[in-house]
C-alpha cells in the first residue's frame, strides 16, 4: 500500500529543522501552485486527517477525494468517515475504501507519526521564505533522513505568507522511503 504525507511548511528564523505549519488554524503559507499540485496529487485518492485539519477545509469531502478523519466525533458529511487512529484510517482505506494509495494531509502531529510509522512517500512544498516564531500554532519536524529525494522543482510564486502576500521563491520535493521492505501493514 502507498501511503504518503503532503504538506507545506515554511522555514522558523533561527530554527533548524523545525518549521511552520499552522497559523491561527490555518496554513501558514499558501500559492495557487502550491494548491494546484495539491488537487493534481490527490485527486481519487483518500485523504486521512485530524478533526482540525477536516474542520479548516469547510468540514466536508473535497471533490474526488473521500475523507477519513480521525475523531473520537461522527460527521454528518457525505463520503466522510471517522476513525479512532491513524492504523484505523490506513485499515479503513484498504480494507473500505478498497485503494493502495492515500494521503495523510494533517496535522502536524499526524504528519510526524505517518512518517515515522507508515509512510512511503513525502510531498512537501517549501516556501524559502522565514518567518518569526510569534503566533504560529503549529511546528512540524522535517526529517529527510528515511527519505530519498527523487524530484525537486523550484519556482516563483507570489504567495500569501502569514496572511501578507507577497512573491516567494517555493521548492517541490518529491521523497520515497528508503526503507520501504520495512514497512508492514496487516
Amino acid at each position: 500500500m502507498e501511503i504518503n504525507t503532503i504538506y507545506s511548511i515554511t522555514p522558523i528564523k533561527g530554527e533548524h529543522e523545525t518549521y511552520a505549519f499552522g497559523y491561527n488554524g490555518d496554513l501558514v503559507s499558501k500559492s495557487s501552485v502550491d494548491l494546484k499540485r495539491f488537487k493534481s496529487l490527490t485527486m481519487g485518492y483518500p485523504l486521512i486527517m485530524g478533526r482540525k485539519t477536516f474542520e479548516s477545509i469547510g468540514s466536508k469531502a473535497l471533490p474526488g477525494r473521500p475523507c477519513v478523519v480521525i475523531s473520537s466525533m461522527s460527521f454528518d458529511s457525505p463520503h466522510v468517515y471517522s476513525v479512532s487512529s491513524l492504523k484505523d484510517a490506513i485499515d479503513y482505506v484498504k480494507e473500505e475504501l478498497h485503494t493502495d494509495k492515500c494521503f495523510v494531509i494533517g496535522g502536524a502531529s499526524l504528519i510526524e507519526e505517518c512518517n515515522n510509522l507508515y509512510s512511503t512517500g513525502q510531498y512537501v512544498t517549501i516556501f524559502n521564505v522565514e518567518v518569526s516564531k510569534d503566533g504560529i500554532d503549529t511546528t512540524i519536524e522535517f526529517d529527510m533522513e528515511n527519505f530519498d529525494v527523487v524530484k525537486e522543482e523550484h519556482t516563483e510564486s507570489l504567495s500569501t505568507i502569514l496572511n501578507e502576500n507577497k512573491l516567494v521563491n517555493i521548492t517541490f520535493i518529491d521523497m520515497k522511503n528508503k526503507h520501504l521492505y520495512n514497512i508492514k501493514l496487516k
